[in-house]
Parts: structure tokens; sequence; C-alpha cells
């Protein structure tokens, strides 16, 4: 659960400047932590016009044009004069905070989105950039993994979470491509380019994290980590935030990062941090995220199912067997336009399954060094699973990931050890970045070491796969040789194969699959 905050003041009473802290916070924790915030004000911006944008010589947002495109000026599209209205609204917020500047002679120039924000009724602006993102080329900066950084997060005693203000528009745009950014409004509005990067534009996150990890590189990993604008201070020992605290807003207030005070928590026990709920136990599924799903009503077209699986889809790391779960929708995402979309007993009992899964969904934990890591895996005729699991202290399995996918119309006529193999080859691509500093117990009905290492020669699929895993350390542990709650609730959501007559497989003795050197 995560913690009840307390709004405070690091302003006046006429000029309020409104942040939040836990109110679980101890004396004098929390006296040290008001007094840091109030001495580092000057890294939040509760207004626009407080935000200077970080240096060109870190970075700015560069255009490159590939060869062979020239540029694009959208049809102009008509809308209502309410629609119109609040547009203008927006353009002058947007001019008065410097974010944008009228256009002349633009030769680039793109329509207006409007987008209504529901909760308020005030209206934003995105803009249609497909054109210029076609003509752009791919900035192939490696992105964090999120899983990692989500994992990062947990296990701490103490969080802060910060969110940059209006984050892209902190970075300014590359002078001499200001003007393809052009674009207009509607009416008598005019027409407008953005000095600083926009959303919407391709690279733009790349852009915006290459800034961040410049900023906290001595930083991300210890305590801190960062995806794009969302920054989490982590801490085990809560004696050391105020530390960790003070050297991220002094490299802020270096850089003139601004964060954006409203959506900031400091000092918390628990929190959210890219969608899921971190706290010292581990990670947790949204409460939101759930309920979104146990409330929602079937599903009455093909778009809405889509939707409904977009959701599900995003917390398929905490589903056992995610895909043979959804597997009975397959059908209904299939059916062409003029087909009828008809949700049936079985498509019902399926969706009641899921939701009866996430009232009560599992914490996960990730791996700590130094233990070895237990993999379960399963394969069945139309999907194939794993699970990774670790030991704690107690002895106690706890869950690190669950893993599934469905298996294609080629992969359905494998055999069923093979089946078993693929599971485990998938799982060991997918689930890479856990498994190799770890020896890896792996948990199956049938020896899978034993079958792919003793081949009389590696080729076909089975080769692939066993060059594959010669990185990993893996041992096989067998299924019935291990009790607990973590294997039972495994074999209950993935009904595997029996696999019959090993002995005819020409299997050899060696159990042991060691790292490659």
């Amino acid at each position: 659960v995560e913690d009840p905050l307390q709004e405070i003041n690091l302003g006046t009473k006429e000029d309020p400047r409104p942040t939040f802290i836990s109110t679980l916070l101890e004396e004098p924790l929390k006296s040290e932590l008001m007094a840091l915030l109030q001495e580092f004000r000057d890294c939040f911006a509760w207004h626009y016009h407080e935000m200077p944008g970080l240096d060109r010589q870190l970075v700015e947002h560069k255009l490159p044009i590939k060869d062979g495109y020239l540029p694009v000026k959208q049809a102009r599209r008509r809308m209502s004069m309410d629609t119109e209205l609040k547009v203008k609204e927006e353009i002058e917020r947007l001019l008065k905070a410097g974010f944008i500047r009228p256009a002349i002679y633009a030769d680039w120039l793109a329509n207006i989105v409007p987008v209504l924000k529901r909760k308020t009724g005030v209206v934003r602006i995105c803009v249609d950039y497909r054109n210029l993102n076609e003509a752009s080329p791919k900035d192939e900066y490696p992105m964090p993994m999120a899983d990692m950084l989500i994992d990062g997060a947990a296990h701490n005693q103490m969080l802060s979470f910060m969110d940059g203000n209006a984050g892209y528009n902190q970075i300014m745009m590359a002078e001499q491509d200001i003007h393809k950014t052009a674009f207009m409004c509607p009416g008598h509005i005019g027409a407008f380019e953005y000095p600083v990067m926009p959303f919407g534009l391709r690279n733009a996150g790349a852009t915006y994290q290459r800034a961040m990890n410049s900023i906290f590189h001595d930083m991300i990993g210890h305590s801190l980590e960062v995806y794009i604008d969302d920054v989490v201070i982590k801490s085990p020992e809560e004696g050391n935030h105020i530390s960790s605290l003070r050297k991220a807003f002094l490299r802020m207030r270096q850089h003139k990062l601004k964060m954006n005070p409203k959506k900031c928590v400091f000092g918390v026990q628990a929190g959210n941090f890219l969608g899921f709920l971190v706290h010292q136990r581990g990670i947790e599924i949204d409460k939101n995220k759930a309920k979104s799903i146990m409330e929602a009503l079937p599903p009455r077209n093909k778009k809405e199912l889509q939707s409904l699986l977009g959701k599900i889809n995003f917390l398929r790391r905490f589903i056992s067997n995610s895909a043979g779960k959804i597997q009975p929708f397959s059908s209904l995402l299939k059916l062409k336009q003029e087909q009828t979309f008809k949700w049936e007993e079985q498509h019902q009992q399926a969706f009641q399954e899921i939701k009866d899964y996430l009232s009560n969904p599992p914490v996960l934990s990730p791996p700590k060094r130094g233990r070895p890591l237990k993999l379960y895996v399963s394969a069945s005729e139309v999907s194939i699973g794993s699970l990774l699991v670790q030991d704690n202290k107690e002895g106690k399995e706890q869950a690190v990931y669950y893993l599934s996918r469905t298996l294609t119309e080629v992969e359905r006529r494998y055999s069923a050890i093979e089946r078993l193999c693929l599971a485990l080859y998938f799982t060991a691509i997918k689930l890479r970045h856990y498994m190799l500093p770890h020896t890896i117990y792996i948990i199956a009905k049938t020896d899978l070491i034993k079958y792919m290492l003793t081949r009389p020669m590696l080729r076909g699929r089975i080769g692939k796969w066993t060059l594959a895993l010669t990185e990993f350390t893996l041992r096989y542990v067998p299924q019935k040789a291990v009790k607990g709650q973590a294997v039972a609730d495994f074999l209950a959501n993935h009904p595997g194969e029996e696999i019959e007559n090993m002995d005819s497989l020409d299997i050899a003795n060696a159990n042991l699959l060691t790292r490659a050197h």
C-alpha cells in the first residue's frame, strides 16, 4: 500500500509552493527532509517561466532528414468554433511560456490534434508529425529496460519519486531544425514553431534519456533510477536518504533541470514507479491497473477486446501462464471486419479466471546476487511457460518473473520434449539479464539438459537452442523432487503433457550444462 501523503508548502502564504512528503516520516528525519527541500526549492518549477531549459552543450534535439525526402505541408483541417477558442487559449499559454513562437516561411507544416483533458476540461494540443517522423532516421540510442529499473527500485527502505516538469520542453531544438517543427492552427490563429523539443517527435524519448543519463551517470543503479522523465531516489537504509537526495538536487541545480513538485513525493516506503508499486518486500501490481480489468465489462467488439488484452499484457509478468489464460480469445482476434463478434461462454469463463487471479496477484521479488535461481518450465499443445523463483533467507520461494507465450502452428507440431526445450530456450533469451549471473536449477518433467547436450550432432532447431544455452550455468532437478507452493501453483496453471519413453531418446548421463568460456 502506498504511503499516505502530507502536502507541505515551500513558499509563503501569498505565494504557495506545494509538494508532498510521507505522513509516516518520524523526527528528526522529517525535519531534515523539509529543510533539504526548502534549500533546493530552485530545483522545482511551479510555473513554466521558471524553466530556463537545459544547456545546449549538454543536449539539444536535432532533426536530420533522410535522403530522398522533401518537406511536406499537410492539408489544413477544419474544427468547430468551440474547439478553435480552446486551442487559442492553449496557444496563448504556450507563447507566454516561451515554448512556441510564430513561424514564417515554413516548408514543413503539420496540423494540430486537440486533446481534451477530461478531469479539467482543458484542451492541450498535439502535433501530427507523422510526415516529419517518417523522414527522420531512427536514433538507436539504447533505452533502459523498464523491468530492470523497477527491480532496482524495489527492496529499499526509503524512496522519493520525482517527475520532470514538462520534461521534453526543457530540451532545446537545434537552431537549424526549429523551422521543421512548424504547425498550423484552425481559423485565424496562425502558424507556430517550437524552439524547445515538443512531444510527438521521433527520437524525443532517446534524446531525453541521453540527457538524463549524462546528468546522473554515476548515480544510476546505485542511489537513483531514471526512465526518461521519471526519477526515483532509493536508499536501502533510510539514514542515507537525505545525502542521496542532496547529491541528486546538486546535479539538477548544476544543469538547471526542473522537477514538477505537484507530481513529486518524498520519503515514502512504497510508491508507483513505471506503473507498478515498489517497496521493500518487492513489486506489486498497481491496484488501479488491476481494478480497471476486474471492473471491466465483457468486450462488445474486436477493438474493445484488443484494449482489454493490452491491459492484461501489461501485467503479464505477474500472471502465471498468461498466454494460456488469454488463448480462448484468439479466435475473436482473427475475425475479419465483416464477421460477427460473438462473446460466448468459454470467453466469459476465461475472462472470469483472469479476474479471479488478479483479485490476489503475487508479489514479485527481484533476484539477489549470490543465490541460485530455480526455473520451472512447462509446455502444452498450445502454449509454453516458465516461472523464475529464488529462495529467500528463510528458504521460502519468491516469484521473480512469470513468462509464457502461445505456440505457432509449426511449433504445435513439435514433439512434447521439443516443446519443453523450446520453453527453456525462449525463457533464456527473454530473461537472459536475470539468468546469466546465477546458477539456474531447471525444474521440469524430464531432464532437458541431458536431452539437448548429448545429441550425436548439434543440428536443426535443437542445435540452435543448445548453442544459445551454453553461456548459462544450468542444472536439472526432477519436478517430483521439489515440494512447495510455487511448484503446486505452477503445475495448476500449466497443465503440461506427459513425456513417455524417455529411454528411447538416447540420453546419456550428463546432467550439467556448464558455462562456455
